[in-house]
This record gives structure tokens, C-alpha cells and sequence, in this order.
């Protein structure tokens, strides 16, 4: 059965992202639909040009609470959803395309090469962070008014191994920009906390970041990405003593 297929693209002034993002899922999505934040640059115009179908929502803090807005104008049997910094790989889209003609899963979970700094960072908590990233239309829901959410899915679920491709992550080019997005996912994930009863005091604070840049560079191995995986550590501790 031929099964249609819609890329789905968040952005808010990715300029310097999008044509490549857009490009990335052509030939692969039988439509690509950009849902943009009323971006302040070039990112709709550059989108368009390209042939993606851009949707106007309203801008939020950060970009979870947007995510079921932005799968709902997709009108494919499935659906890839990605952010701007982010690429659809051959290996990737291959395999996706495989899976979705089977008919043997109804949401796939896919990891991530994600390069940070301007280089692939394998360890610090990043390398096991896989997303529901390609699902048949209507099987995953995302919550509403949460950072880093969790969405839920309903159908069987398959955890696409490494070896079957992965999507490449092009997070912070540089700690300037990872401190510019600090600030809205941290009041996201004190939100959060928040409302599952949390009550927090600076020696909590405390605690948490140096748990976490611990965690992340002891436990998860963030030392063998050598000064970039201490400088992300050290940075990650910071976020959740903030939050």
C-alpha cells in the first residue's frame, strides 16, 4: 500500500537552518510543512521558496506546546516530525520508508547524532535520548504547557535501532546560544516542577546541579567527549540549578 508521508518542521527565526532541514526530507515526505512562530527573519520566506507549506501559529516560550498544532495541519498517512536543526539522513529515511510499508508499527522511536559546538558529542546523557519522531497520523499526542515533554502514543511502538539510521542533531553552534535558550527552558522545567508538588531553596538548587553535571560526566561518560563533554556537563548543571 502506497502510505502518503508528511515532514512536519517547528521553527522560530531559523534562517540559517531551514533550507537545509526542508531539503533534508525532499523526496522522502510527500508534503513538508513548516508550522513557524511568526519568525522575526527569513525562515517563512526561505521555507516557501523551497516548496514547504508554511502554517503562521502563535510563538510560545519554547517548542513543545506548539507540537500538536503543528502535526495537525499534516494530512500524510504519517508523519516525521523534526526541528530545523535537525536532518533527515539516507540511511534514516530509508529504513522509515520500509517501516511505514510493512505495516508491523504505528510510531517509531529514532535516536539522534547530535553534534554540539561544532562537533558530534557520543556521551554526557545525549546518545540515549531517542523520540518519537515518526508515527501514523493521530498516534502521538503531545502535552500541552510542558518543556521536554513526553508525549503519549497509543498502537505499537518499534525502537529503530542505530544501525538503521539516526537523525543528525545540530544543537548549540556555541555556549552563547545554549545560555540565550537557557532562560525559557529553565522557567519550563520549574514549571514542571512546580506542579509536581516541588518546593525548591537555593542548598536543593545547589544539589541538583552539581548532581546533574555529575551524573552527566561521570556516570553517563561526558569525559571521553574530552573539554567539549565538561564545558556541556558544567553547563547542564547550571540549567537545573537555575530551574
Amino acid at each position: 500500500m502506497n502510505m502518503r508521508i508528511s515532514a512536519v518542521i517547528n521553527t522560530l527565526n531559523e534562517e540559517g537552518n531551514i533550507a537545509d532541514c526542508v531539503r533534508s526530507v525532499s523526496g522522502f515526505a510527500d508534503e513538508v510543512i513548516v508550522a513557524d512562530m511568526h519568525s522575526s527573519d527569513g525562515t517563512a520566506g526561505i521555507a516557501a521558496g523551497l516548496g514547504a507549506s508554511v502554517r503562521l501559529i502563535p510563538r510560545r516560550p519554547f517548542v513543545d506546546p506548539a507540537r500538536n498544532e503543528a502535526v495537525s495541519f499534516a494530512s500524510g498517512d504519517w508523519v516525521l516530525l523534526l526541528d530545523a536543526d535537525e536532518r533527515l539522513t539516507p540511511v534514516l529515511a530509508a529504513s522509515l520508508k520500509r517501516l511505514a510499508a510493512s505495516g508491523s508499527c504505528d510510531v517509531v522511536e529514532v535516536r539522534f547524532e547530535t553534534r554540539m559546538f561544532g562537533r558530534e558529542i557520543k556521551y554526557s546523557g545525549w546518545q540515549n535520548t531517542p523520540r518519537k519522531a515518526f508515527f501514523r497520523r493521530g498516534f502521538v499526542v503531545f502535552p500541552d504547557d510542558e518543556v521536554h515533554a513526553h508525549p503519549a502514543h497509543k498502537g505499537r511502538l518499534v525502537s529503530l535501532p542505530p544501525a538503521g539510521g539516526r537523525i543528525l542533531h545540530l544543537s548549540y553552534r556555541d555556549i552563547g546560544q545554549f545560555v540565550r535558550k537557557m532562560n525559557a527552558y529553565t522557567d519550563g522545567e520549574a514549571l514542571k516542577m512546580r506542579r509536581a508538588g516541588w518546593r525548591p531553596t537555593p542548598l536543593k538548587g545547589a544539589y541538583w546541579g552539581l548532581r546533574h553535571f555529575l551524573r552527566r560526566y561521570l556516570l553517563q561518560q561526558g569525559w571521553r567527549d574530552g573539554g567539549y563533554g565538561f564545558v556541556l556537563c558544567a553547563l547542564m548543571g547550571v540549567y537545573w540549578f537555575l530551574a
